[in-house]
């Protein structure tokens, strides 16, 4: 359908437990081999969920700084995914437009941006900050965040 992609496409599909579950690694694999069969750069990146898991496997593409989705998908729909295009935004039964304007993401404010899991908050007794548990250092350890996810500290 449209022209090969020339540049290295990113393309994230989260490897945790729902999505894991739910068949991600054959999706990844599926993803791997269609794109090498086309000859096209692409890097799977393998994040955490976003939370929805209505629509796991997710497949994300970034797309000149936006990620679209793409939910359920499976490894049978790989095929048709690229068809469409959908490396470049090209339209699919299973699109679910820019990722940041899906209604339950949209709603919600995103204070990490780790590929860890970052989890278990609770909030101070003087609702200025905030500590949680996360991973992004290899291990579970406790921080602290302001409200607005700003002035992240490790703790222990």
């Amino acid at each position: 359908m449209s022209s090969p992609v020339k540049e290295r496409i990113s393309i994230f599909v989260a490897r945790e437990t729902s999505a894991l579950s739910l068949g991600a690694e054959d999706v990844v694999a599926a993803i791997q081999a269609e794109a090498e069969t086309r000859k096209l750069d692409v890097e799977i990146v393998r994040p955490g969920s976003r939370g929805l898991t209505w629509a796991e496997p997710m497949v994300e593409v970034d797309i000149a700084g936006e990620r679209i989705a793409f939910g359920p998908v499976t490894p049978a729909d790989v095929a048709g995914l690229f068809e469409a295009g959908f490396l470049e935004g090209g339209e699919h039964a299973l699109s679910l437009g820019p990722t940041a304007d899906i209604p339950y993401l949209k709603n919600q404010t995103r204070l990490t941006f780790n590929n860890v899991m970052d989890g278990f908050p609770v909030w101070s007794p003087d609702g200025i900050r905030i500590a949680f548990m996360s991973r992004r250092e290899g291990n579970n350890a406790i921080y602290t965040m302001n409200a607005d996810g700003s002035n992240q500290t490790r703790l222990t």
